[in-house]
């Protein structure tokens, strides 16, 4: 099966990201020119709109940095969470250790 399609139609898969840091940084990391026919990809870099957004739209993943702005991407993940348990999460960091992808599987 090709990438991307399903039965005969391209499906585009809707993606929210929260970055930790400066979000023009996340922007000029993502090569966008191989994401515009397979992905549409929301950037929030605050968690308050994330939250938002997922209440308003529907995602097929969100990508969370661990160092937010006002949280962290464990409190986030879990008020995620509360909206729904199946939508898949990435949690993403180069700060912490294993004491955060321990709080993460929890």
């Amino acid at each position: 099966m090709e990438s991307g399609k399903f039965s005969g139609i391209w499906q585009t898969t809707r993606v929210l990201c929260v970055p930790e840091g400066d979000t023009e940084e996340f922007l000029g990391a993502v090569d966008n020119s191989k994401l515009t026919t397979e992905f549409n990809i929301s950037i929030k870099a605050d968690p308050r709109e994330a939250l938002e957004a997922i209440s308003n739209d529907d995602f097929d993943c969100i990508i969370s940095g661990y160092d937010l702005k006002i949280s962290n991407g464990i409190s986030f993940l879990t008020e995620v969470r509360d909206f729904s348990s199946e939508l898949p999460f990435i949690l993403v960091t180069d700060v912490g250790n294993e004491s955060v992808a321990e709080q993460a599987i929890r």
